[in-house]
């Protein structure tokens, strides 16, 4: 069986909509775009989506999320 990549999740700096840090919000980059996962323990809420952007410009943080 061929080797899979690791994943390396790096910390994102998310905030709620009531404006408290989305603790447990990472990202990880793969192929075209980034692989983003919340878990905040104990709420019961989690999510996983993707992310597209190709030249992986994303900062990670920024409200328009792409830095200027």
């Amino acid at each position: 069986m061929a080797e899979k990549p690791a994943l390396h999740l790096e910390e994102l700096n998310l905030k709620y909509e009531d404006g408290k840090p989305a603790k447990h919000a990472y990202r990880a980059r793969i192929a075209g775009g980034w692989l983003v996962l919340i878990y905040p323990p104990g709420k019961g809420l989690s999510g996983v989506t993707f992310y597209p952007d190709p030249d992986h410009t994303w900062d990670g943080g920024t409200e328009e999320g792409r830095e200027s």
